[in-house]
């Protein structure tokens, strides 16, 4: 008789319901499932949501449907409530009930309440005597005056009980578990709500019903991405929640090039999925690195074993990215938008975010660039807002807000990197088409060689493309562009007493020019302090001495080792005069010769002599 009795306990709830999938796009709640309840006080809207419209006040009304699933089951809805709960407003979400009437004082279940006074998501347990509170979520979770929430609810096959939710698109929170088997069967799925006056009606929507058996996980947890906050931080990023005892172990990761393990490992508090790690070593710039992870388990307990990603802290130097072609002169239009542009190429052997890079000119400089990752040999049209939506229907393009002006006879315009750095500049003219015809205008002007990027008109010609330009393609006049001119040392000016500005024929190496052992200066001055080159061309440097310059005195300054960008070297121990300027006396200078009627093809002149 005992057999039989527990042979019905377990039957006859399979009778009922086996799962639930609502979401209501039938138009009504009277069929696949029928709910009943409160009927009156419930519709579907058009958004084909289930939405309250019970207008009484101080009232109490619900909806339930059919359902046999209590153990080893995923209860999950969304919810949306118009309002700021409280004590007198709230709804409760019965994922098991053994009565119809969810009202009824005796009825045995499990249930979510959403609000209450402390505004919060928690799981109860109802008993013929009343709600035993068995999860208890974050309070102020629902202190909004609109929520939209996601609820999660899981109980496994041990019954232990999960809590899960989202609100206002929040990353997911897991409010907490807790084990209990004080009920097992369930014939009802439904909803309660408790309202007191007109400012809480029909300000409830529930939709995306789903009850179904849990799909035991048996695979273990994926690294999706790795995210490098600064040079002794990382964000690694998993595709599910992790046991927090083993996430927590920083002997679980390490990164490879001397780095090590992190000192600390930590769950972020809005998103579980994430783990900050904290490293005492820094990262190596612009050096590939890989972090392994190991050992660490999911909820179901699932192990990690060694997946490995690679990051590498990267810091922009100088020709990193280039500008290799230009459109300043885009009319009359030929196979491309009239658009001012220019084009970006990534020479480097990094992916780099453009995120806040910025293009500038002398008296201006537009907003920061959105957050675009440009791989390496790749390109990106850069444009107006406007001009980019053009552009976007032949090339990868991106909007800048406050994108300068091109003049079409010649400009000077620079890439900045999001820390201010000068990392390409170009002064370009119309001479560099070194075309009559195509300097008139519709034709982009094309770097050559990219090895070259420093180099001015030498290495700019007109496209050669049919279609006037090659935005987001090769080059059409890409070639090799050999230059073997060596650098020069045009002047030397003393801006003060301790202070010389080197001027050269070409861009030069920057890293070489700030060498202090490449400078040397007489009379006892030696080597300077500081050099610094100039932004944006650095065919500048400027030295910063530790000794002062006197007046009426010459001094030699040489130079060596000095290179520009191809790696062409100065002249060995070049050697320029410098002194320090004074003001002039009367007759220092004179005008020692006048031309004043020019022949043709010539200019008229006068001529100064310093005779101090």
């Amino acid at each position: 008789m005992k057999f039989v009795i527990l042979f019905l306990g377990i039957v006859l709830p399979a009778c009922l319901t086996a799962q639930i999938n609502e979401s209501f796009t039938d138009g009504n709640f009277m069929q696949n499932p029928k709910w009943k309840g409160s009927l009156t006080s419930w519709v579907v809207n058009n958004q084909f949501q289930l939405q309250s419209t019970d207008s009484v006040a101080n009232s109490v009304f619900y909806l339930c449907t059919e359902n046999a699933k209590a153990v080893n089951t995923s209860w999950t809805f969304t919810c949306q409530l118009y309002f700021n709960p409280s004590g007198l407003n709230y709804a409760d979400v019965y994922l098991t009930s053994v009565d119809s009437n969810l009202m009824a004082t005796g009825n045995t279940g499990y249930f979510v309440r959403l609000g209450n006074t402390n505004d919060e998501i928690a799981l109860y347990r109802k008993d013929s005597l009343g709600p035993v509170k068995i999860i208890d979520g974050a309070n102020a979770s629902l202190n909004n005056s609109s929520n939209v929430v996601n609820i999660r609810v899981e109980r496994s096959d041990v019954f232990k009980w999960s809590l899960f939710y989202t609100v206002n698109n929040s990353p997911e929170q897991f409010a907490g578990s807790h084990i209990d088997s004080t009920y097992w069967q369930s014939y009802y799925f439904g909803i309660l709500i408790k309202q007191s006056t007109s400012s809480f009606f029909k300000k409830h929507i529930f939709d995306d019903i789903q009850v179904a058996s849990i799909v035991r996980d048996t695979l273990p947890p994926v690294l999706d991405s790795v995210a490098l906050v600064d040079s002794q931080h990382l964000d690694l990023f998993f595709n599910e929640m992790l046991n927090a005892q083993s996430s927590l172990d920083p002997l679980h990761y390490n990164v490879d090039n001397g780095v090590g393990f992190p000192a600390i490992a930590v769950v972020d508090t809005l998103n579980p999925r994430c783990i900050h790690l904290s490293f005492v070593r820094t990262f190596p710039i612009r050096t590939p690195l890989i972090i392994s992870v190991n050992g660490i388990t999911d909820m179901s307990s699932n192990i990690m074993l060694n997946q490995t990603k690679a990051f590498t802290h990267y810091m922009s130097t100088l020709y990193d990215i280039i500008i290799d072609e230009i459109m300043a002169d885009p009319t009359p239009a030929l196979a491309y938008p009239e658009v001012e542009w220019i084009e970006l190429r990534n020479i480097s052997p990094f992916e780099i975010n453009l995120r806040n890079w910025k293009i500038g000119k002398p008296n201006s400089i537009s907003g920061g660039l959105p957050d675009y990752v440009l791989k390496p040999d790749s390109m990106v049209v850069i444009s107006s807002t406007s001009g980019a939506q053009e552009m976007k229907m032949h090339t990868s393009s991106l909007g800048v807000v406050a994108f300068p002006s091109l003049v079409n006879s010649g400009d000077l315009i620079f890439l900045h990197d999001a820390y201010g750095k000068t990392i390409h500049a170009v002064n370009y003219d119309d001479s560099w088409y070194q075309n009559a015809l195509k300097q008139q205008g519709g034709w982009s002007m094309e770097m050559i060689d990219l090895n070259a990027p420093c180099s001015g008109k030498e290495n700019w010609l007109a496209s050669n493309s049919p279609l006037g330009a090659t935005p987001g393609k090769i080059n059409s006049q890409d070639a090799m562009n050999i230059d073997i001119t060596i650098p020069k040392l045009l002047n030397a000016f003393a801006e003060d007493s301790l202070h010389i500005r080197l001027t050269f024929n070409e861009t030069i190496d920057s890293t070489e020019a700030t060498r202090l052992h490449n400078y040397y200066i007489d009379n006892n001055i030696g080597i300077p302090v500081n050099a610094k080159p100039i932004a944006p061309f650095f065919n500048q440097v400027q030295l910063t001495l530790s000794s002062p310059l006197l007046k009426n005195a010459f001094y030699v300054l040489t130079l060596s080792h000095i290179k520009d960008c191809i790696g062409n070297v100065i002249d060995s121990n070049e050697q320029f005069k410098v002194a320090l300027s004074q003001n002039p006396d009367s007759l220092d200078l004179v005008i020692n010769e006048i031309l004043f009627n020019h022949p043709i093809n010539g200019v008229d002149f006068i001529e100064i002599y310093n005779r101090s």
